[in-house]
Order: structure tokens, then C-alpha cells, then sequence
């Protein structure tokens, strides 16, 4: 690991959060939630009759006073209905009162808790609820994901040798626990476990250049201490935490395990750091941890030896808090917003300079190229540029979602 001068936390937060609901009203059921799963089986029908591309949408606010949604023509495995707005993505079933299958599941994405908070993202979630199966109900946590920036370190490729991890088959790293991304010799992610539980280590300001949605994040990084000019990466701690994983955590006799759960974060944080720890090895110690003939026993040694070492920079040490200041929302929404914005903006510069650069300063033949771009498209997929850019964004959706259950 390359360790720069005063490495520095840039943000803390739940990354990701996933609740079910179940009814338990069986009148308010029959009076507020049938007619709604009614009212979404036609419009599902209307978009799937859209001459678009790839999976349709139709917007509609369902008579519920809180905006509009926009309406899948598909549902997602035992889930019959797809909504979402800009917020949250919602997930809606035909189960009946005490079924195992929640009749609803909504899914709070980073950018809506980096914003509002959770609890305000909770709050907002609870009056939709409410509106669909009255106050009588049962929350679960189905996910939550709970993440670490940390600015001022590089992992390398051999640093996959220096974790020890309780996640695989063993104590220590096998291939079976730990798998790592690494391009151009610089190591871009690294992976333990998989399903229930998952903890990755990534470069956050990698996946940004990438993704520029998720630019939103930078606002706050430069708030404690980031230089968006400097070329040091920053690299995210994360531990996902799925429902078989998270029932370990929650007391036999918990009322509300979702206020259980928000409630502690903190320690929630602490447990995924016993699972996978980072040690600060030296090249010497890792040579000799890395021999083909080397004892358990002597390995386990060298490991411990590390750790006990005061002159060393520990990283689990460092990272092993849950600041509350660093995981507040921020509060320039706008700004935030515009981050993602002005980051599209410099991709599209960047096409019109390389556009320049071989064609020349020429506006006609800018155009041209346009719509001589949507002429192949038409030709070969019957769709215009925009429909296939509305394909691009449901594809997009259900790629992660479909990643998301392969984990």
C-alpha cells in the first residue's frame, strides 16, 4: 500500500437501503390496496402498448397526491409491479395478508440518503406506505449497505496478500474469499464473500470518471478536505449486509428493526471490520508470508506481529469509527445535483473537440453526423436516438438490479 501524507475520512453513510412492508390490515388492504394493484395492472397493459424500446414506462401519480411515478411494463421476479420516481424504486406484489412476500419494497438508492438522510428518506417512505395498506404494518430491513471514503492511500496489487478475512474458508485469504480487479497495475477493487454478506474495497474516484451520476458525492469530499485537482484516488470501504446476515444482529425480542438497525450503524460498521482486516505488512513480511511451504502457524505470527506493531499506519484502526458529522446529508442539494451535471457537460465537450479535431469547425457536418447516427439506428433497431437513450437507462436499471440479486 502507498500511504500519503495525513490520510483523511471524506465521507461515511448508509450507501444503499432496502425495506419490505407487510400488510396486516386485511379491511384497509381490501379498500386502499386492491383498488391500487388494480389501477397499476392497467397502466402496466398501456405501457407495454408503447412503440418504444426495450422496457417501457407510462407516468401516472395513482391518485396518491405525492407526484408522479413512473410505471414499468414489466414487474421483477415475484414482484408484479415496477414503480420508481426520482427518490426511490418501489417494488410492489399481489401477496396476501401474511404472506412471506412483502407487498411492497422500496429501495432508497446513496443519492436520496446522501441528500435528505435516512431518516427523512424513512419518513417520506412511510407517508407512501400509509397511503397503501393504512398504519397497520411490519417493516424489515431486506438490505443495507454502509460505506467508508478514505483519501490519501493506494492499494497495490500484492496488497490482496495483507488482508486476513473471516469471509471465505479459512482465517486467512484463499481464493475462495477474495477476489481483486487490477488494471494498468493499479488495483481498482477488491472483493470478499458474496450473498448475506459482501465487503468491497474500490476506486470510488475511478467509478466516477465512469459514472458521472455519482459525481453528486464530490461536493462533500471537497467540504473535508478533498482536492478534486490532486491525482491521489480515493478508495471506498463497503459492506453490504443482506436479510439472512442482518437477522444475526437484530435481538429475538426487537419491536421495530428498522429504528433497531438505523440506530446502530455505528456498530454495525465495527462488526463488517472484523470480517476483513487490512495488515500493514512489509515487503520483507510479505515475501515470507507468501512461500508455498509457509506454516499456518508462522503465518498466523507474522499477521499478529504486524498488528502489535505501534509505528505502523493501521488502517482498520483508522477507519474503525462511525462519525455522525461524517455521515450527515449535505445540504446543498442543488449543488450537488450540479456536480453530476457539469461532469456530463465535459464529456460532451470532449466529443465535440475530438468531432472538431477530425472533421474541422463545421456545424453542418455536426449535424449531419447526427442524424446520419440516427438514420443507422432506425435502420438497424427501428428506434430514434432518444428511444434508444431511454433503452440505454431501463437497460442500465435492470443490469444493477440483476447484479444486485447475483450478490
Amino acid at each position: 500500500m502507498v500511504i500519503y501524507d495525513n490520510p483523511k475520512i471524506l465521507h461515511q453513510g448508509i450507501d444503499f437501503l432496502t425495506i419490505d412492508y407487510f400488510a396486516k390490515d386485511l379491511d384497509v388492504y381490501n379498500a386502499k390496496f386492491i383498488p391500487i394493484l388494480e389501477r397499476l395492472e392497467i397502466l402496466k397493459e398501456r405501457a407495454k402498448s408503447q412503440e418504444t424500446f426495450g422496457i417501457k414506462f407510462i407516468k401516472d401519480n395513482l391518485g396518491l397526491k405525492m407526484g408522479n411515478f413512473f410505471i414499468s411494463s414489466k414487474g421483477l421476479h415475484r414482484f408484479a409491479y415496477y414503480i420508481e420516481n426520482q427518490d426511490y424504486r418501489i417494488f410492489i406484489s399481489r401477496a396476501k395478508i401474511n404472506s412471506d412476500l412483502p407487498q411492497i419494497r422500496v429501495e432508497v438508492p446513496a443519492k436520496t440518503i446522501f441528500a435528505i438522510g435516512a431518516t427523512n428518506a424513512i419518513k417520506t417512505i412511510e407517508v407512501f406506505i400509509k397511503k397503501l395498506v393504512g398504519s397497520s404494518y411490519i417493516r424489515k430491513v431486506n438490505r443495507i449497505d454502509l460505506a467508508t471514503d478514505v483519501y490519501g492511500i493506494q492499494y497495490t496489487p500484492l496488497d490482496i496478500y495483507r488482508f486476513q478475512t473471516r469471509m471465505g474458508q479459512s482465517n486467512y485469504m484463499t481464493e475462495y474469499s477474495i477476489s481483486s480487479y487490477v488494471r494498468y497495475n493499479r488495483i481498482q477493487g477488491i472483493q470478499f464473500g458474496k450473498g448475506d454478506k459482501l465487503f468491497r474495497i474500490y476506486d470510488k474516484s475511478h467509478k466516477i470518471r465512469v459514472s458521472p451520476n455519482e459525481a453528486y458525492i464530490i461536493e462533500k469530499w471537497k467540504i473535508n478536505g478533498y482536492d478534486e485537482n490532486d491525482v491521489k484516488p480515493v478508495f471506498r470501504h463497503e459492506i453490504q449486509y443482506r436479510r439472512d446476515e442482518l437477522k444475526k444482529f437484530i435481538p429475538i425480542d426487537c419491536k421495530d428493526e428498522v429504528d433497531y438497525i438505523i440506530s446502530n450503524i455505528p456498530n454495525l460498521w465495527a462488526r463488517a471490520l472484523t470480517y476483513v482486516e487490512f495488515v500493514n505488512l512489509t515487503d520483507n513480511e510479505l515475501e515470507r508470508i507468501t512461500k508455498p511451504l509457509i506454516k499456518a502457524d508462522t503465518k498466523r505470527k507474522i499477521f499478529y506481529r504486524a498488528k502489535k506493531d505501534e509505528k505502523r499506519f493501521h488502517l482498520w484502526q483508522f477507519i474503525n469509527i462511525w462519525d455522525r458529522k461524517l455521515a450527515r446529508p449535505t445540504e446543498k442539494i442543488r449543488r450537488v445535483k450540479d456536480y453530476a451535471f457539469d461532469l456530463v457537460k465535459k464529456q460532451f465537450k470532449g466529443f465535440i473537440s475530438s468531432f472538431y479535431k477530425v472533421y474541422g469547425v463545421n456545424l453542418n457536418k455536426l449535424r449531419h453526423f447526427v442524424e446520419e447516427v440516427e438514420s443507422d439506428l432506425y435502420k438497424k433497431e427501428q428506434v430514434t436516438l432518444h428511444q434508444y437513450g431511454l433503452s440505454k437507462l431501463a437497460d442500465s436499471f435492470v443490469k444493477d438490479y440483476e447484479a444486485y440479486n447475483r450478490n
